[in-house]
């Protein structure tokens, strides 16, 4: 492979090296004394194309000047210079790998590598990146993998394996635990964590205790900054709050593995249930003098089996308010679905009604008075055109104050509608709310708006013909009159 052979070249020349630096993107080793193997390494480099090396020589403690490739071709040009320091960069060179996945970070020096975890930050507001990709790398002379979820280090001998993502989300966590903090906080389990296959690395405790702190995190109700410390809150049968690490701690493998357990567990489903179960317990059992790992140390295990128990007794309880608050819902769903199709016909109703008084009205006038003279009198009375005025007025303030009351009392259902579906949000996803409960609804609401339009044109057609009725009868029966 061609990782491999570019790390067995490195190593080849990896002793030349008095001091080596790294980060996650650049190399920096200081040589004392050039030789022809660490030349033909960094013009083998620059052949291929993998990076162009930047070599810094120092002539005194004054003065340094910068190497070119070309240089390295005279020896003269190099010939009693101090240390060099080199600056090679690895995102440049892993892009040249062939098989290496995209973005994966090389370390040339497993030390190196373990000393950047330690300085990991657990809380960084870039951990939420993790939530959509999986930072991989490559470390030479690694000799067991390192990580797991979207976090994970492996030896150039080794493959990266398929890791199943069980911790939950960073919006899944802040959605549970309210962060209070001026800081940039971002509380993502999957950033760093550790397999069962890397987990014995007793040479790192800060990674450990920051790994830790981070899944401490997921199992609380309130992260708060104080003053460069971080305080948690637990809210359970009473209310504690706790430094959340003294620094002191010896976080223990078996700790770690608890920690996983039992934030995977509460964010498994109904998390606002289970982490509140644990709560319960937990702030029963701690101390007000120990860190919260210290507590969780102490009492997690027994917390985490107390909340399993009690989960299954919780969830028939929840099961019997839930069948009784849907039972609820949809005897008011029902009602509302009448109440919609109650509104539709108290609108037809009211247009029939207002036009049969018109109608009427019409009678009484025109029907009754056939004689040609009276009906002429009629059509030009300014007595009958106030009349018809008034009347049209009357309509149109009608279906006005109609039409405003029954859209008022809309709102108000749907307000209500949503309202009442907010018991059930613990105990039926939102699309059994969508699908069962407020579709239906949808359907009458539709209908209703739909009937309110018509009525309203047939109302505002009423209005006019009433209007302009004198004009419309003299336009009518000129001929005979």
């Amino acid at each position: 492979m061609l990782s491999k052979d570019f790390f067995d070249l490195y190593n080849t020349i990896a002793s030349k090296f008095s001091e080596i630096l790294e980060d996650e993107s650049l190399f920096f080793g200081q040589v004392n004394a050039e030789d022809g193997a660490l030349i033909s390494f960094l013009q083998t480099l620059d052949r291929d194309g993998i990076d162009t090396p930047k070599i810094v020589a120092m002539y005194d403690t004054s003065s340094q000047r910068s190497l070119d490739m070309a240089d390295l071709d005279d020896a003269e040009m190099y010939e009693g210079t101090g240390p060099w320091m080199i600056t090679l960069s690895k995102d440049d060179i892993a892009k040249k790998l062939s098989d290496v996945a995209d973005d994966t970070c090389l370390f040339f020096n497993s030390e190196c590598f373990l000393s950047f975890l330690e300085c990991l930050e657990p809380f960084h507001k870039d951990n939420h990146t993790y939530d959509r990709r999986t930072r991989l790398f490559l470390v030479n002379g690694l000799d067991q993998p390192i990580g797991g979820e979207n976090f994970y280090a492996i030896g150039t001998n080794s493959s990266f394996p398929d890791v199943e993502t069980k911790l939950p989300s960073s919006d899944d966590v802040h959605n549970l635990v309210h962060v209070n903090t001026t800081e940039s906080v971002r509380v993502c389990p999957r950033s760093i964590s550790l397999s069962s296959a890397g987990s014995k690395l007793d040479n790192l405790p800060n990674l450990k205790r920051s790994i830790a702190k981070l899944l401490a995190v997921c199992l609380v109700q309130e992260l708060k900054t104080v003053d460069g410390i971080e305080k948690v809150t637990v809210k359970g049968s009473k209310k504690q709050i706790a430094v959340l690490s003294n620094g002191t701690e010896k976080i223990s493998n078996g700790l770690l593995d608890e920690l996983n357990k039992a934030v995977i567990w509460v964010y498994e489903e109904r998390s606002e249930t289970r982490l509140q179960l644990i709560m319960d317990r937990l702030s029963l059992d701690m101390n007000d003098s120990d860190s919260y790992l210290e507590s969780l140390g102490k009492y997690l295990e027994r917390a985490l089996e107390q909340a399993k128990d009690s989960y299954a007794f919780v969830i028939l309880d929840r099961k019997d308010d839930y069948h009784k608050e849907v039972r609820d819902l949809i005897k008011d769903m029902r009602t509302q679905a009448d109440l919609y199709a109650t509104k539709t016909r108290s609108l037809v109703s009211s247009l029939a009604r207002d036009t049969l008084g018109i109608l009427v009205f019409l009678s009484f006038s025109f029907m009754a008075r056939a004689q040609r003279i009276d009906i002429e009198t009629l059509l030009t009375n300014n007595a009958m055109t106030l009349i018809l005025s008034v009347m049209s007025v009357y309509l149109f303030v009608s279906i006005t104050l109609q039409i405003l009351v029954h859209m008022r009392d809309d709102c108000l259902t749907q307000q209500e509608n949503t309202h009442w579906l907010k018991v059930l949000q613990n105990y039926t996803r939102t699309d059994d709310q969508q699908q069962n409960f407020l579709k239906p609804i949808e359907k009458r609401r539709k209908t209703f708006h739909f009937a309110t339009l018509v009525i309203a044109l047939l109302y505002l057609g009423l209005i006019l013909i009433v209007c302009n009725l004198q004009s419309i009868l003299t336009t009518v029966l000129s001929p005979s009159l």
